[in-house]
């Protein structure tokens, strides 16, 4: 061991240390050792013999001194320095509006300083400047809609979704109920096939409380159906065994015309007629252009009328099609565009009104269409039926609804079909349609269809009432499926529930409200909403009437949605504290993902649109249980922000009240009492800075720029 080890290892380093580390051990052995003269003199020789100075140390005592002012060092010079000067400051500007353009948006972006700034120990936030430019409604997040949707899953699927949204900006509490109430009040206009009776948004100005009023019917009568009926019934009926529904057709023929139809003023026009199932007064007619020429068979005339139906804006899937069984028939089939005609009344039917013309009735020949009547029911099947013995049996006719873009009643589990059984036990043609009217009058959706018989004529008249009343839907403030977008290649993040414009309104105990008597509790004789977890109230008012409910919020309604800005600042150095800001945390219940689990196999399913998790290497079960727990997981990390416990946190400005537009300055006081202190000098060239808010979102300032000054000090280099 050579002479500079033993004396590495006496001052008390295993290896060789910095020389500012080596220098500062000797001076402090100096100073501890100065009383004796010896080892005074022996760590002088020390420094001497690792640092080159001008002058030896004298090993002799000294004469007495004058006491000497001394001031304490913060940073260790390398060398000697007489003027004492440790450190000095610079002024770092940061502004958004200099930003790289491949970085959109102002509140996050990554940065180049001018020069490197070398040797600094400290970062202080000296002033920030940010517009009020961030709207207290913002359209991310989903802080701007909810929506009204089926407490039925399937029906979802099917347009029966209905939003209110809201433009984006900054309301007070008076302008958000306001802009609220004229959307819900708008929302007739939108879902046009919809009845929203009483739903309206009232604002209490006494309580700061918002109550929303909800009030649907959304009615399906039967030509949203067809009808299927067993084959047993079908043959004791003579009836077929399935039928479009809202169709007519006129008599049969053997031989089809060959000669030429003219279309003129004469016959160029038909008819819907709407009215009550109780009046023949109606209440809507739909007029149908043919168009006027000579067309040279039957075949350029249907094709003609088709295009007539087709193009028709009140009608939807409607049709004439040559039918050939034994004989030939034309079979009408009309189906209405619910949402440009008028919202029918209970049990609405409709005819077809054809003209009196021999192309249309059944008149001289040559006839086509062969109507027997001007006007044609388009809910009534009309059979010839012998009256023959019947024996007993079991069986059934089924309305099933028909699959509709638009929104109907179809759903793929089945649902929704209505399904007559039929238990005969009699030998009668008379006794069996009986036993129908009594089984159709007893279930309230087919209660006013009838079956009748004269003579040999057999006369369906069906009648579905199918509606959809405020009892079927909730009110939904935050969901997975409207607040996340389904991508293969990518992760997804919800929005959190306190960010939505629910819990802005103040609904804040559920995410959901099933708008159902059975979810109101009393308090004291007073109406409350019942939270279904706790089986407690949730302080929301919940009044329920004949088909309307009225909810209140459980909170306040607050439109400050932005307390505190936070400043993030990745200098890219590791020489500081990172998690500078210390926050309440939830307890983690999540449930962890097996090993055999992989979520690089989370993707949509092609069918449905759901994310799902699907790996050819596990079976069944495995498969089925990693799908639960990542649902679960969703579920639970989606509900509610976890708060800005954010790594490279720099500072917190709070946000005073201010104006639209105005400009938010802060400098000097407080603020640099957030600084940055580094365990050793750093140099920074590059920065990355975003701007939060208190729930740990990047901040949106609608295109506005902000800036901020930092006070850097640096060691100074002595010569």
């Amino acid at each position: 061991m050579n002479t500079d080890e033993k004396l590495y290892k006496l001052l008390g380093f295993e290896s060789k240390p910095s020389n500012i580390d080596l220098e500062k051990a000797i001076l402090e052995a100096m100073e501890t050792y100065k009383t004796n003269v010896d080892l005074a003199a022996f760590y002088e020789n020390v420094y001497a013999h690792f640092f080159d100075v001008t002058e030896s140390f004298v090993t002799e005592p000294e004469e007495p001194e004058e006491p000497v002012k001394t001031t304490a060092l913060l940073y260790t010079p390398g060398k000697l320095n007489p003027l004492l000067k440790e450190t000095y400051t610079r002024t770092i500007s940061i502004d958004s509006q200099y930003r790289e353009f491949t970085y959109p948006s102002s509140t996050d972006f990554t940065f180049n300083l001018t020069e490197t700034l070398k040797d600094v120990v400290s970062l202080k936030l000296y002033a920030v400047q940010i517009p009020y430019t961030w709207y207290t409604i913002s359209r991310a997040y989903g802080a701007n809609f909810f929506y009204l949707k089926p407490i039925e899953t399937n029906q979802s699927i099917l347009g029966h979704n209905y939003l209110v949204k809201i433009p984006a900006g900054n309301y007070t509490k008076l302008t958000l109920s306001k802009t609220i109430s004229d959307q819900m009040n708008a929302l007739s206009s939108i879902y046009t096939d919809v009845s929203f009776g009483s739903t309206n948004f009232v604002y209490n100005e006494n309580q700061s409380t918002a109550t929303i009023t909800i009030d649907i019917q959304k009615r399906y009568n039967e030509s949203y159906y067809k009808l299927n009926i067993g084959n047993t019934l079908s043959k004791a009926l003579s009836f077929d065994r399935s039928y479009d529904l809202w169709t007519c057709k006129g008599a049969t023929y053997s031989t089809l015309p060959t000669t030429e139809f003219t279309i003129d003023a004469t016959n160029d026009t038909l008819y819907i007629y709407r009215y009550p199932f109780d009046s023949d007064i109606s209440f809507e007619t739909i007029v149908i252009k043919l168009t006027q020429t000579t067309y040279t068979d039957h075949m350029a005339l249907l094709s003609s009328i088709n295009a007539s139906l087709r193009n028709h804006p009140q009608l939807v899937d409607s049709y004439v099609r040559l039918q050939s069984e034994s004989k030939y028939f034309f079979l009408w089939k009309i189906k209405l565009n619910r949402f440009t005609t008028i919202p029918p009344p209970l049990y609405a039917k409709a005819e077809l009104v054809v003209p009196d013309n021999s192309i249309f009735m059944r008149q001289s020949s040559p006839y086509l269409f062969a109507f027997e009547s001007t006007r044609n029911v388009l809910d009534t099947i009309i059979v010839s039926t012998p009256s023959v013995p019947i024996s007993p049996f079991r069986d059934s006719l089924s309305f099933v609804p028909v699959y509709d873009i638009c929104g109907g009643v179809y759903m793929t589990q089945r649902d929704n079909d209505i399904v007559i059984d039929v238990s005969f036990n009699g030998s009668t043609y008379q006794s069996l349609v009986d036993l129908l009217n009594r089984q159709l009058k007893n279930n309230p959706l087919t209660q006013q269809s009838v079956f009748s018989r004269t003579d040999s004529i057999t006369t369906f008249r069906y009648t579905i009432d199918k509606t959809y009343t405020t009892k079927d839907y909730k009110l939904v403030f935050f969901d997975l499926e409207n607040f996340t977008k389904c991508t293969v290649s990518s992760s997804f993040k919800s929005a959190s529930i306190d960010n939505t414009l629910g819990w802005i309104l103040g609904f804040r105990q559920l995410i959901e409200y099933p708008l159902q008597v059975g979810y109101q509790i009393m308090v004291n004789d007073e109406p409350f909403y019942l939270n279904p977890d706790t089986m407690l109230s949730t302080g929301s008012e919940f009044q329920c009437l004949e088909n309307a409910v009225k909810l209140t919020g459980d909170t306040a309604i607050n439109v400050n949605t932005t307390a505190t800005a936070t400043i993030l600042l990745n200098d890219y150095n590791q020489n500081h504290l990172n998690d500078g800001l210390v926050t309440i945390t939830r307890r983690d219940n999540s449930v962890s993902l097996p090993s055999y689990a992989n979520r690089s196999q989370y993707q949509c399913n092609p069918i449905t649109g759901e994310k799902m998790y699907l790996s050819p290497n596990l079976n069944q079960n495995q498969n089925y249980s990693v799908q639960q727990i990542i649902q679960t997981q969703n579920l639970s990390t989606a509900n509610y922000n976890s708060g800005p416990f954010i790594k490279d946190m720099f500072a917190i400005v709070p946000i005073k009240q201010g104006n639209a537009g105005d400009i938010l300055v802060e400098f000097g006081g407080t603020l640099q009492i957030q600084a940055r202190l580094y365990f050793g000098p750093v140099n920074i060239r590059r920065l990355s800075i975003q701007l939060i808010n208190e729930k740990g979102d990047v901040m949106d300032l609608n295109g506005a720029n902000w800036s901020l000054q930092l006070i850097c000090e640096q060691l100074y280099q002595h010569p």
